[in-house]
């Protein structure tokens, strides 16, 4: 029996459509990635939520074909409702990235100019996603050998990544032209 609803399992499927080049989900990576990637486009060819059912469940190998084997008859109508049983089995697959680890292992080298370091960690901080601005404050105070900096960024603390990008690029300005004036 299918974990579907009549419903669902009366659905034409097309054969037109090459759903392995979507890969397969074995239970080992990001569930989300490949529910996602798998919904926008078959919402992007116009399919229905029975098809999208369907194909997703087609897709499945190894362990998330287990799981979906033991899943009770008959118990799925829509689609977000199969994704929001499927997302939270897999969900300690999901990809994570820390943004306070990646930035806390860029710190800035005993001869390294304000200038690289910023360029570095500027690298890193534009990879983040939704980054709390504290957060990246207090990495950067951290990471960062230069006391000028940790003055301003603690006097002052920038309320947006702007002005943190800002406070820093004119810091750099200071640096390069005490260098300039000493060289």
């Amino acid at each position: 029996m299918s974990p579907f609803t009549s419903e669902i399992m009366k659905t034409p499927v097309e054969t037109g459509i090459d759903l392995f080049r979507f890969g397969s989900y074995d239970g080992t990576t990001d569930p989300l990635e490949f529910l996602q990637t798998l919904r926008r486009v078959m919402m992007l060819r116009g399919e229905s939520d029975g098809f999208m059912c369907k194909a997703f469940s087609s897709l499945l190998r190894k362990t998330a074909n287990d799981w979906y084997l033991r899943l009770e008859p008959d118990s799925f109508g829509f689609f977000h409702e199969f994704g929001r049983k499927f997302m939270p089995r897999f969900a300690n697959n999901r990809l994570r990235h820390d943004p306070t680890d990646a930035l806390l292992a860029l710190p800035q080298g005993k001869n390294e100019t304000l200038r690289d370091f910023m360029l570095k960690f500027n690298a890193e901080l534009s990879q983040l996603t939704n980054i709390d601005i504290q957060i990246a404050v207090a990495a950067l105070k951290h990471t960062t050998i230069d006391q000028n900096l940790k003055v301003h960024l603690t006097l002052k603390p920038p309320r947006h990544l702007q002005e943190l990008e800002s406070k820093t690029n004119k810091l750099v300005r200071v640096e390069e032209a005490c260098i300039q004036e000493r060289g």
